[in-house]
C-alpha cells in the first residue's frame, strides 16, 4: 500500500501490511527514536491496556492512552516511548 506520508508491506500470502514506512507524526526529521515505531499485536483489549501500564510502571511515558483509533474497524492501541526515548505501540484489532 502507498500513501502519501507512508509504504506499507504485506507478506504476499498476507492481506494485511505488517510494516509501516511512515513520515514523523510530529513533523521532524527521523532519528533513532522518531519515525520508527515497533507495534507488537496484542491478544485483546485487555493485554493492550496491561502493555501500557506495565511500560509506565517501568519508566515509560504515554504517548497515548488505550483506546479506539481510526484506523480501522475496532483499532484498538497504546502508544509509549521507553526510557530510551524509543516509540512503542500494542495494537488489537476486533471487538473483544
Amino acid at each position: 500500500m502507498t500513501e502519501p506520508e507512508e509504504i506499507g508491506y504485506a507478506a504476499p500470502d498476507d492481506s494485511r501490511c505488517r510494516l509501516w514506512i511512515t513520515r514523523p507524526f510530529d513533523g521532524r526529521p527521523a532519528t533513532t527514536a522518531n519515525g520508527s515505531m515497533p507495534a507488537f499485536a496484542a491478544s485483546s483489549r485487555a493485554a493492550v491496556t496491561a502493555f501500557h501500564r506495565a511500560a509506565l510502571a517501568h519508566g515509560g511515558s504515554d504517548e497515548g492512552a488505550p483506546g479506539l483509533r481510526p484506523y480501522g474497524p475496532g483499532f484498538f492501541a497504546a502508544y509509549v516511548r521507553d526510557p530510551d526515548g524509543n516509540k512503542l505501540s500494542a495494537v488489537h484489532i476486533g471487538l473483544d
